[in-house]
């Protein structure tokens, strides 16, 4: 587990320098885990809807970004599409329609207007059922490797559908996003031990949300397990 040292607060770093610097340690942490030299899929999903994973991805895009790496963000949370209504793109084309074939990866991405990495918006179709987990879309998630070196992909909340379980087999692995104060262990186990079952490498959990400030014992901004063959731990 990597932690945010007590030293760093005593030393007056604020709030904001304290978070993007966890932020840091993890993109770098990210990068080490699919390989430096290569490119890689991360999956990024919630226990349920009380967490929010949005900022969660969009900072880890922009440190990933300052570390020289071309990076693509994916709305496929399907359900409630936050990142594509935040960003003001509900009305693009995006990944419904890229994964139909209806338009090309040009036209579904677009540049965010702040950060200036690409995202690819839900889109404006809803996706038939049982589309993700077509071996075509499948090798079209995949060919995205051949364009960024790494490929950020926001997930439903697993409790309402199994989006994180198939698109979790295409990526290199899954982070589990969880709110301080809102996620319950036990939900943050199962969802665990759910995409293990599938087949998914599980990198870690995030603790989001995290009173840096206030706290008395800073266990970390995030968690991040590393496994190297053994399953992470949710602690």
């Amino acid at each position: 587990m990597f932690k945010i040292e007590q030293s760093a607060v005593q030393e007056g770093m604020d709030e904001k320098s304290i978070i993007m610097e966890a932020y840091r340690t993890l993109g770098a942490n990210l990068i080490n885990q699919i390989g430096k030299e290569k490119s890689g899929i991360v999956v990024f999903t919630v226990p349920d809807e009380k967490t929010n994973s949005v900022s969660v991805v969009q900072n880890l895009a922009s440190v990933m970004m300052e570390m020289g790496r071309k990076v693509l963000v994916i709305d496929a949370e399907l359900r409630n599409k936050v990142l594509t209504r935040e960003s003001d793109k509900e009305t693009a084309e995006g990944f419904a329609e890229w994964l139909l074939g209806e338009t090309s990866l040009q036209g579904a991405t677009q540049k965010d207007a702040m950060r200036h990495f690409e995202i690819m918006p839900a889109g404006k179709k809803p996706i038939p059922a049982g589309i993700l987990a077509r071996k075509e879309s499948e090798n079209a998630v995949h060919s995205l490797k051949d364009v960024y070196d790494c490929v950020l992909v926001l997930t439903s909340a697993m409790d309402k559908t199994a989006d994180a379980l198939v698109l979790g087999q295409v990526a290199d692995g899954a982070v589990i996003v969880l709110t301080a104060g809102k996620s319950r262990k036990q939900v943050a186990e199962l969802a665990k031990e759910k995409l293990e079952a599938a087949g998914v490498k599980v990198f870690g959990a995030i603790l989001s949300e995290y009173d840096v400030k206030t706290s008395t014992k800073l266990d970390g901004y995030y968690y991040m397990y590393k496994g190297r063959g053994k399953s992470a731990d949710i602690r």
